[in-house]
């Protein structure tokens, strides 16, 4: 549909669509800074999708939207609760009817994603409700943990769920996940590394010792990965050669905060606190393309289904990026 998920500080997220500046739905509910966010689109959806955000206040929230139609707001769908510190990262599967996150806890939780059905009955209940189904009362508690309370005796109208499984492993916080081609959750962390996950056995199959803190990470459909670091490099690895870097890519002038595959195999993005975001073929060393993209640090770099390179930053600002070689926004919310 080419809608637009962000995630804010100000404990929102934003869904835009229609090319305009104006936000088409605003995801409230959490009480702490929202981190991180996914679109989620279960199998036979016909449209219609989750947007997930993950917040500071240790939980994830969704709402269901009907993108299909014209977009009207979104219906609070389902709290997400489990992990025991604030959630840095989520990614979705674009098959498996899963989504994972990975937490300041050290630990990568995997939830189920719901139906369509279930999704479109959300959405019918909540626009008969005048939409304005209660989603109970969110608090903090004393260990800044977010509870669901029952207002005036009646049940929150959000359902919460529970993770599906738990990956135990990392030593630090957890600061990216992702999605490999053989369906394996791929990780990276404040303690150095850059990991893989079979979900079959729930264990850790490989485990890439970078040398350096891995702010995020991205795995294409070549079985590579790609992680940003805060010694200002990409590494890129092939799990199957073990431990070694493929490739080690240094210009940034800052740390190296976001990454991501482009459309073609070779084709790499990252995001940096320079303030800059580069495009690379991952054969050279050399940079194909940098763009002075915010007036502060570049938080998070994403390829959107036309190619087009779109990114956030501490000026507040969402951009797009249609042709690099021009080095301008084409859109700017």
């Amino acid at each position: 549909s080419g809608a637009l998920l962000t995630a804010s500080y100000d404990n929102c997220g934003r869904v835009w669509a229609g090319g305009t500046d104006i936000a088409a739905a605003i995801l409230r509910g959490h009480v702490d800074c929202s981190t991180c966010c996914a679109w989620v689109e279960p199998s036979g959806s016909d449209g219609v999708a989750l947007a997930v955000t993950g917040s500071k206040d240790f939980t994830l929230r969704s709402h269901a939207l009907d993108l299909a139609s014209q977009l009207s707001g979104a219906a609070p769908a389902f709290l997400y609760t489990g992990h025991e510190g604030a959630v840095q990262s989520v990614a979705a599967h674009p098959h498996s009817g899963r989504f994972c996150s990975g937490s300041w806890d050290k630990m990568i939780k995997v939830w189920e994603v719901p139906t369509s059905d279930q999704l479109l009955e959300i959405i019918s209940t909540w626009r008969a409700s005048g939409c304005a189904t209660a989603e109970g009362e969110v608090r903090s508690g004393s260990t800044k943990k977010a509870k669901v309370e029952v207002s005036d005796g009646v049940a929150a109208g959000i359902k919460e769920r529970g993770p599906l499984c738990t990956l135990i492993g990392h030593t630090h916080a957890v600061t990216g996940v992702d999605w490999g081609r053989d369906s394996d959750v791929v990780s990276c962390g404040m303690d150095h590394t850059v990991r893989a996950w079979d979900m079959e056995t729930q264990q850790c199959t490989t485990n890439l010792s970078a040398g350096h803190v891995a702010n995020d990470v991205a795995a294409n459909s070549a079985g590579l990965y790609a992680s940003a670091h805060v010694d200002r490099t990409v590494r890129v690895w092939d799990p199957r050669q073990g431990s070694m870097v493929r490739a080690s890519l240094a210009s940034h002038k800052g740390w190296v905060n976001a990454v991501c595959w482009g459309k073609e195999e070779h084709q790499l993005v990252s995001a940096s606190y320079d303030e800059t975001i580069k495009i690379w073929d991952i054969r050279s060393a050399v940079p194909l393309y940098t763009i002075a993209a915010h007036d502060g640090k570049v938080l998070c770099v994403a390829i959107g289904p036309g190619g087009e390179i779109v990114s956030g930053g501490t000026d507040g600002k969402v951009k797009k990026f249609v042709d690099p070689t021009l080095a301008k926004a084409h859109a700017t919310v």
